[in-house]
């Protein structure tokens, strides 16, 4: 398929992504999804009764601002009749004209009140349907997002070992309070930090046996760490340095980290069970700072002497030939493979204890999402416009992802060359979700 072909399947499908139903798209960075979805929403604005009838969300504000800067811009270019340099800015052109249009004819003055453009967050598309339920959320007062969420991932981390002491489920807090020194701060505290990465826990909590996942995960992080130190510490490198070591080491008590290379002969394996050679090679050429070490003393086995000058030249030159110690200087911070018992236990506590929380979060949670359900069936919330619009002949096309999709239609077109396939479901357009 030649480029001519692609580039004209390419303005197909996007021409066909402006017809108003409810799809999904599906492209990398850089494909024009927001360029799409800016004249989508200009097309909504020129069928619809009201501008806030058409509700865009998204997760982030930069992106919400980004935008909504879009269509106010192209609102403003084509009231101020801007010339047009790029073709494809033609369709948006148009599109903001007719939008104004039905500004004009409706009384809106967009351009005017551009708060009346519903492009927020999900946070703020959240509030805006608390404030419309004031019984059923139970917030009486209007609500507002909280930007320091530390202070309540701390409440709730109190509230939890509380709960867990009121319930007798203690044993785990106890666990945990014994390693920690009966610092019940702390805990909450080690809690809390929990809480701001629950999404990387939050499938294992409550579970008895998580000590093999916990060493995988573990032994594939040091795993990446040696790589990084062995592209540093390279094979060559080694050889060069393996007489200096075992010369200091001899030199040495055997319970002093660089004695461990007193029977170097090899090039020290890159995984996690040599993590304990590579930290006395790492002891040998680095201070206690992690930077590279400018002299040798009698205290890393250098005693003063002709005897060591030879020794203390290679180990000069092995130094000289590394350019970044950093990737070393990591490995004397890792924690053995294999932790020993208390470690054990501490680990399963903590596994324990936001499990205990969970459980109790749904048996409360349950009765308020069965109530929202009956409340929204009663009296449903003005979330967005019911567009009167037939369903069209359908196809696949690429698009945005629409709160009313309900039926998936199987992927097959693309958005230029070498894209992914694009995926739509069907359904009236309620709204549009800039997530994607």
């Amino acid at each position: 398929m030649d480029d001519q072909h692609l580039l004209l399947e390419d303005t197909l499908n996007r021409q066909r992504a402006l017809e108003l139903e409810s799809f999904i798209v599906e492209a990398p960075a850089g494909a024009g999804k927001t360029e799409l979805l800016t004249q989508r929403y200009l097309k909504l604005l020129a069928v619809v009764n009201e501008p806030e009838e058409i509700v865009a969300i998204t997760f982030t504000n930069k992106a919400a601002a980004e935008m909504r800067s879009r269509v106010l811009q192209s609102l403003q270019d084509a009231a101020d009749a801007i010339p047009i340099d790029k073709p494809h800015k033609q369709t948006t052109r148009e599109l903001a004209l007719h939008a104004l249009a039905r500004s004009a004819e409706l009384g809106w003055d967009l351009l005017a009140q551009p708060g009346r453009l519903r492009i927020n967050t999900i946070d703020s598309l959240s509030s805006n349907l608390a404030r419309q339920m004031p019984l059923m959320s139970r917030f009486g007062a209007q609500p507002a997002v909280s930007e320091d969420v530390g202070v309540h991932y701390l409440e709730a981390a109190r509230r939890t070992l509380a709960m867990l002491e009121d319930e007798g489920g203690n044993g785990a807090v106890t666990e945990a309070l014994r390693y920690l020194d009966n610092d019940t701060v702390r805990l909450s505290n080690l809690l809390a930090e929990m809480l701001a990465r629950r999404d990387q826990w939050l499938e294992h909590a409550g579970r008895q046996s998580v000590l093999a996942e916990v060493e995988a995960a573990l032994r594939h992080l040091i795993q990446q760490d040696i790589a990084a130190a062995a592209a540093v510490l390279t094979p060559r490198l080694q050889q060069h340095l393996m007489s200096a070591a075992r010369y200091a080491a001899s030199n040495l008590a055997c319970d002093c980290e660089i004695a461990l290379l007193v029977d170097w002969e090899t090039t020290i394996p890159p995984t996690p069970e040599a993590l304990s050679m590579w930290r006395s090679a790492c002891e040998l050429l680095l201070t206690q700072k992690g930077d590279l070490r400018k002299s040798v003393t009698v205290k890393q086995g250098f005693p003063p002497g002709e005897e060591s000058k030879p020794y203390k030249e290679m180990l000069a030159e092995v130094i000289a030939s590394i350019a970044d110690a950093s990737p070393l200087a990591r490995l004397r911070e890792l924690p053995d493979p294999r932790g020993d018992e208390d470690e054990h236990r501490i680990v399963t506590a903590l596994a324990i204890i936001p499990g205990g929380r969970r459980s109790r979060f749904r048996r409360d949670f349950a009765p308020c999402a069965t109530g929202a359900g009956r409340r929204h069936r009663a009296d449903r919330p003005s979330l967005a416009a019911r567009l009167p619009y037939p369903p069209s002949a359908g196809g696949r096309v690429p698009g945005h992802q629409s709160c009313a999709s309900r039926t998936a239609a199987p992927p097959d077109a693309r958005l230029g060359s070498g894209r992914r396939p694009y995926r739509f479901l069907r359904g009236r357009p309620h709204a549009i979700d800039l997530s994607v």
